[in-house]
């Protein structure tokens, strides 16, 4: 997990901070998940292919939010098991995104693309004892049924994002 968390915390940091700067059409649904200490509320079942997800921690620690779609047959149970495990990579997880991380009282909001099926969100923010918080129980399954009707548009950018030797540049989109 410790590869893994290295990974999907820059990442999901790089998603929070770009999604300030896209606009939000009206088709896209907004939901809110609410981080704990160790645990998320939030809706279990959203009918959207693309939400403006609102990420608020009220926990006493950091926290952050990754989604990880399990191919059909694939269990939550399995998942968390894997993670436990050491697990990094598996032909039926694809991580899809996440929010954060963010400091106790800290919110903030990014717009995921999602393909209908079953989600599972974690916090691999390690704890005090240097666990991950999904250890301790820090996950929640969500259910992506899709929307009815026609794709969303694609946001509009105006911000260019460059990657070189692990760094990462920002300028304003032609």
């Amino acid at each position: 997990p410790r590869l893994l968390s290295v990974l999907v915390l820059p990442a999901t940091l790089l998603l929070a901070t770009l999604a300030g700067c896209m606009s939000n059409p009206s088709d896209v649904e907004s939901v809110t998940f609410t981080a704990t200490d160790h645990a998320f509320t939030g809706p279990d079942t959203i009918t959207a292919d693309s939400i403006e997800m609102k990420f608020v921690n009220n926990g006493m620690e950091a926290h952050h939010l990754a989604w990880a779609r399990l191919d059909d047959g694939h269990t939550m149970a399995e998942f968390m098991t894997f993670l436990g495990e050491g697990g990094e990579d598996a032909p039926w997880v694809h991580w899809s995104g996440g929010a954060g991380p963010f400091m106790p009282g800290m919110e903030g909001k990014t717009r995921l693309d999602l393909e209908p099926g079953r989600y599972v969100m974690v916090c691999f923010v390690p704890g005090m004892d240097g666990m991950p918080h999904f250890m301790a129980g820090m996950s929640k399954e969500v259910m992506v049924e899709g929307a009815q009707g026609d794709a969303p548009e694609e946001p509009e950018w105006d911000v260019e994002l460059r990657e070189s030797n692990f760094a990462f540049t920002f300028d304003e989109a032609p």
